[in-house]
Formats: structure tokens, C-alpha cells, sequence
């Protein structure tokens, strides 16, 4: 009688063991599953962010691009020649 008592408990410690067991593996597995899922969506999201300020910088360029310069009446000054434009006043 003692001795199926002591086999009892000895297959109920056995029992218990297996679901403590079980239970870190699985425990283990959700924690891992939950590290993996947020470092992928923080790095979908520090991505997403790059990626709108190099829109919002890229969209901030100058209104209109620089061209040549006006004179006071409305006249385009031109550059002084250089080598390779001959001076067509000189002509």
C-alpha cells in the first residue's frame, strides 16, 4: 500500500515536471515570437520615418531654380566671357 503510494507520487512529481517543462518551451516560444514581432515592426517604422523626412526634405527645394540676373530694367545682365564664350561685343 505504501509502496503504490510512493509510485503515486512519484509519477504525479513526474507529471508536474513534464508541464513545467512544457510550459517554459511554450512560455519561451510566445516571448520570442513577441521580441521578433516588435523588433520587425519598430524597424518597419524607423524605416517609414526615414523615409517621409527624406520626402519632406527632398520637397524643399527652392521654389523656382536660380537663373540669370536681372538688371534694374528688366534686362538680362550677362556674365563676363570666358574662354570658351567668344566675346561677341568684340566681333
Amino acid at each position: 500500500m505504501i509502496a503504490e503510494a510512493v509510485a503515486a507520487v512519484t509519477a504525479l512529481c513526474w507529471a508536474l515536471a513534464a508541464w513545467i517543462v512544457l510550459l517554459a518551451v511554450f512560455a519561451t516560444a510566445a516571448l520570442y515570437t513577441v521580441v521578433v514581432t516588435a523588433a520587425v515592426a519598430w524597424l518597419a517604422v524607423t524605416r517609414g520615418v526615414a523615409a517621409g523626412l527624406a520626402a519632406v526634405q527632398r520637397h524643399e527645394a527652392p521654389a523656382s531654380p536660380p537663373g540669370p540676373q536681372k538688371a534694374a530694367d528688366g534686362r538680362v545682365a550677362h556674365s563676363r566671357p570666358t574662354r570658351a564664350q567668344p566675346d561677341e561685343e568684340a566681333a
